[in-house]
């Protein structure tokens, strides 16, 4: 029976349930239905804002829109590199004074083996940062994930991104 529980366990849904339990973070997530603008939708933990992954993006480049949902007012407009898919996931971390980050994941269109992750910092009233990629500065294979990253998590009380891919790897980075 053991053996057959670890089996069970042992999806990528499954493995982003309790991957997100563990540092107490909670993911609602959705991909639209085919006659809407956008593909994948996120919110905070505490509803103030959504990300919403556009169709078709800004010139034909996958672009992220953060907005408040209950007013339709963008706040952020991210603009992904060129070579990006569409996201495979996207986390906020909590507000801290008037910021906070998003995290997406997403699949690099040229090579079918490379995954990014970037980070953006997103301060009320000003442009979305330059995003920050997640590789290590002495080793760039080192925590680089080989298979889709499906699971982001910011832990509430420390400057940390938590990445879980379907290659089996869970990462923990340090964005102080």
């Amino acid at each position: 029976a053991s053996a057959e529980a670890l089996t069970h366990r042992d999806r990528p849904d499954i493995r982003q349930l309790l991957f997100l339990s563990r540092l107490g973070g909670i993911s609602v997530t959705g991909r639209s239905a085919a006659d809407t603008p956008s593909v994948l939708n996120i919110f905070s933990r505490d509803g103030d804002v959504e990300a919403t992954v556009l169709k078709g993006g800004t010139n034909g480049r996958t672009t992220v829109v953060i907005e408040y949902p209950d007013q339709h007012q963008e706040l952020w407009r991210i603009v992904l590199p060129t070579t990006a898919g569409v996201p495979d996931s996207m986390a906020f971390s909590e507000l801290a004074g008037t910021m906070r980050r998003i995290a997406i994941a997403w699949p690099d269109k040229t090579q079918s083996s490379v995954f990014h992750i970037g980070v953006w910092d997103l301060e009320k009233g000003e442009a979305a940062s330059g995003f920050r990629e997640l590789l290590s500065s002495t080793d760039p294979t080192l925590g680089r994930h080989t298979k889709r990253v499906s699971s982001l998590a910011f832990p509430a009380s420390k400057p940390w991104v938590a990445t879980g891919g379907e290659d089996g790897k869970i990462c923990l980075w340090d964005l102080s």
